[in-house]
């Protein structure tokens, strides 16, 4: 697989990565889903550049994760299935709230038939979901540690 020159699709659906609040150390009193995807890429420094390619946000949805509804996931699984047939497309990444993180991730699992990486992430970076592909791709094998995380397994094979 190509990686270099592909673009990297970003999906924005808001959530708590997209809040905002008075004090930068302000968890409790911060409104989700203020910032738009494309704001949130460009405040990651050299971001772009560390891609090694393009990167293209698009809004999904601009909302707290805790009011996610089915037409949402719809719109979203529809998004991803066309942006992942694009041959120019080398993966996903969809940012989300905290509060149905899971519940989207279990759900696109279900849905989509993805063959490049998909991953979801939240304001925090202490917990992402990725799929098969992109775990493949990291060379994430069931049994194995990591610094700093952990790698979780049912049944013998990896949850995401």
């Amino acid at each position: 697989m190509q990686v270099r020159g592909q673009k990297i699709v970003v999906l924005g659906t808001g959530g708590t990565i997209a809040g905002t609040a008075a004090a930068a150390d302000d968890n409790i009193g911060y409104t989700a889903a203020q910032v738009g995807v494309e704001q949130l890429l460009h405040a990651v420094p050299g971001l772009q550049a560390a891609s090694g390619g393009s990167l293209v946000a698009e809004q999904i949805a601009q909302l707290d994760s805790k009011d996610m509804e089915f037409s949402v996931w719809g719109a979203l699984a529809q998004r991803c299935a066309s942006t992942l047939a694009d041959p120019d497309v080398r993966g996903v990444v969809i940012t989300h709230g905290t509060d149905t993180l899971e519940e989207t991730a279990w759900f696109l699992q279900s849905v989509l038939d993805a063959h490049k990486p998909v991953v979801l992430t939240r304001v925090d970076g202490h917990a992402s979901i990725a799929n098969q592909k992109a775990l493949d791709l990291a060379g994430i094998k069931a049994g194995q540690t990591i610094v700093g995380g952990s790698i979780d397994v049912k049944n013998g094979r990896l949850t995401g």
